[in-house]
C-alpha cells in the first residue's frame, strides 16, 4: 500500500516529529512511505537534517509555498488570523480570502499532482491545518484521507488563546470530506466526540525506543523532559521543586530538553538558589540515558495530546508524578504513578516527599510502569494502524 503523510515539517525537535518517524520506520516495513512537509513557515527556521533516526525508504518530499519570511507574517499571520480571529473566516466569502491566504494557490497545486501522480492508496494529514487543507483538495484526488490530531480538543479550540480559535465550524466541515478521524487518548476521543458530533478511533503513540534495562529507582535523581514553552510548565516544577527542598536536601532534579522559554526557568532557578540542585542538559540523543540514571519522572504539563514522555518513562520503568488533566489518562493514579489536582505546587511537592521517600511503593510503581510499556510498543501500535488502513480501504463511503 502507498501512504503519504502530510505535516508541516519533520525538520525539527519535538513529540509529533520522533512519532512521524518512529511510526514512519515501521510502516515502511511492509508499505511504500512518503512524508510530505507542508512549510508553512519559513525555511530558516527547520533543521538542515531530521533530527530523529528516519529510515532511508521513506520518502520526503518538500512543499515551501511562502518565498519569504515577510510574505509569511503579512498573509497568515497578519491577514489570515485576523479573518480567523474576528470569525470572518467561517462566513462563506471570506472563507475562501482565509484559505487563500493560509494555503497559497501554488501549495494546493503541488499537493494535488504530487498524490495523482504517485497514485497514493491513503493520504494521513496530521493536525487541524493539514486536515482543512486535505478536505479542500479531496474531489481532487483518488485517495483515501484520514485527520490524525495530536493535540486535546482545548488546545486547538478552548478558547481565543488556542491554536486554531474561530475555525472550529470550518474544521467540523472539513470531516466530512475526510475517511477517518484519529486520536491519541479516550480521553481525547470524548472531548472531539462530543463537541464536534463525530466518531473518532483512539491510536496512542509508541514509545520511541526499547530498553532491556530498566532503572533500579535507587538514584536520588527527578528527572523531565520536553521542550521549554509554557505548555510543558517546567515553571511549575521549578516551584514544586523549591516546596521539595525546604524538606529534602538530597535529591536533585535533572530537566532534558530546550526551547524559548529556558532562560525564563533559569531565572526561576536562580531565585530560588537551586542552581546546585537543578541540572538543564539542553536537546540531546541519549534521553533513555538520562531516565536510567533517575528515579522518579515528573511530568507538570498544563495539558498534553498524549505525552510521548509518559511511555518512555514506562519504558524505563519510572513512577510518574503528574497533573490530573486531560489526556493523562496513560497514568493509572496508585498503580504506575501519582496524579495531583492540577497547578497546586504545594500539593506537587508533598507527593515528590512521599515517593522518594518511600523505596517500596516506589519499585512496586516502577515494576507497573514497566509492565504497562508494553502497550506502546511500536508493533502493537502499528497492528492498530493495519486495522484502520484496511477498514478504510473496504468500507463503503
Amino acid at each position: 500500500m502507498k501512504l503519504c503523510f502530510i505535516l508541516n515539517s519533520i525538520h525539527s525537535h519535538g513529540g509529533i516529529q520522533r512519532m512521524q518517524a518512529t511510526l514512519s520506520n515501521e510502516l515502511c516495513k511492509a508499505h511504500d512511505i512518503t512524508i510530505i512537509e507542508a512549510r508553512l513557515r519559513p525555511r530558516k527556521q527547520y533543521a538542515e537534517k531530521c533530527p530523529y533516526p528516519l529510515s532511508p525508504e521513506v520518502k520526503l518530499i518538500n512543499c515551501t509555498p511562502f518565498k519569504s519570511r515577510i510574505s509569511y507574517i503579512i498573509r497568515r499571520r497578519i491577514l489570515g488570523n485576523i479573518l480567523r480571529l474576528t470569525g470572518l473566516a467561517n462566513i462563506k466569502v471570506f472563507y475562501r480570502l482565509w484559505f487563500w491566504l493560509t494555503f497559497p494557490s501554488k501549495l494546493q497545486k503541488e499537493l494535488t499532482t504530487q498524490i495523482n501522480n504517485e497514485n497514493y492508496d491513503m493520504v494521513i494529514a496530521v493536525a487541524v491545518y493539514n486536515t482543512v487543507l486535505l478536505s479542500y483538495i479531496s474531489e481532487k484526488i483518488n485517495a483515501k484521507t484520514v485527520s490524525w490530531l495530536r493535540n486535546p480538543y482545548e488546545r486547538y479550540f478552548g478558547g481565543r488563546t488556542s491554536c486554531f480559535w474561530g475555525l472550529e465550524k470550518i474544521f467540523k466541515e472539513s470531516l466530512k470530506n475526510i475517511n477517518e478521524c484519529i486520536v491519541l487518548t479516550h480521553d481525547m476521543k470524548k472531548n472531539y466526540d462530543k463537541h464536534l458530533n463525530i466518531s473518532t478511533c483512539v491510536i496512542p503513540n509508541a514509545r520511541s525506543f526499547v530498553s532491556e534495562e530498566k532503572s533500579k529507582v535507587q538514584a536520588k535523581m527527578f528527572v523531565a523532559c520536553g521542550r521549554f514553552v509554557a505548555q510543558k510548565g517546567f515553571d511549575l516544577l521549578i516551584s514544586a521543586f523549591n516546596e521539595f527542598a525546604k524538606t529534602d536536601a538530597e535529591w536533585e532534579l535533572t530537566i532534558v530538553g530546550d526551547g524559548p522559554s529556558r532562560l525564563e526557568v533559569e531565572s526561576l532557578i536562580k531565585k530560588f538558589d537551586l542552581c546546585e540542585r537543578i541540572t538543564i542538559t539542553g536537546f540531546v540523543d541519549n534521553v533513555n540515558d538520562y531516565l536510567l540514571n533517575s528515579s522518579i519522572f515528573l511530568m507538570t504539563s498544563r495539558y498534553e495530546g498524549f505525552g510521548n514522555v509518559i511511555a518512555e518513562a514506562f519504558e524505563i520503568g519510572l513512577p510518574i508524578i503528574a497533573w490530573d488533566v486531560d489526556s493523562i489518562d496513560l497514568i493509572e493514579n496508585g498503580s504506575d504513578g501519582i496524579l495531583v489536582a492540577p497547578f497546586d505546587t504545594s500539593a506537587y511537592a508533598a507527593q515528590m516527599l512521599k515517593l522518594s521517600s518511600d523505596d517500596t511503593e516506589r519499585k512496586r510503581m516502577a515494576q507497573n510502569a514497566a509492565t504497562k510499556a508494553e502497550q506502546f510498543s511500536v508493533e502493537k501500535v502499528a497492528e492498530k494502524w493495519e486495522i484502520l488502513f484496511d477498514g478504510i480501504l473496504h468500507k463503503e463511503i
